[in-house]
């Protein structure tokens, strides 16, 4: 056991100081940052591994830690924010293609609703639909006028 534990410390210790970091980013458009930073915060309560111990809604950081002795990074950081008008989760965690990164966005994005389809959402292609119809009318009416247009200049060539 010993021996494990000195050949994984070292390898865990060149990966952590070497630059190598997994980071990933889950984007939630349509959604507002209130109902993102819940969702995150009660997605990684219900991991039955992770301690969450801080949420700090301002500035989007939300600490947590695992339960057991190597179960994850003891400290760890992910951030809640809006960019571009869509909330975001993103997570970075030391050494090259890490697992755990994935698997804390998936347990944080588990709690987030998905989006409903509110009746402003549903009104949208009625009216849409409302201001093409317009549209062709207000096109209808302008080929009518070219018409009356051409039928008088028509006229007018006669009477010469």
């Amino acid at each position: 056991m010993n021996n494990k534990i000195a050949l994984l410390l070292p390898l865990l210790a060149v990966a952590a100081f070497s630059g190598c970091v997994t980071q990933r980013t889950a984007q939630f458009p349509g959604r507002d940052y209130d109902t993102v930073f819940k969702g995150a915060v009660k997605g990684l309560c219900k991991d039955p591994d992770l301690i969450v111990y801080q949420a700090d809604k301002t500035s989007g950081e939300i600490r947590f830690q695992g339960r057991g002795l190597m179960i994850g990074a003891p400290d760890t950081a992910m951030m809640v924010a809006n960019v571009g008008g869509a909330p975001q989760i993103s997570m970075t965690l030391p050494g090259p293609n890490n697992p755990m990164v994935e698997q804390y966005i998936q347990a944080a994005s588990a709690e987030i609703p998905s989006l409903a389809v509110t009746p402003q959402m549903q009104q949208a292609p009625q009216q849409n639909l409302d201001i093409e119809k317009q549209k062709l009318d207000l096109e209808k009416q302008k080929l009518d006028l070219e018409k009356q247009k051409f039928e008088f200049e028509k006229q007018k060539l006669r009477q010469k």
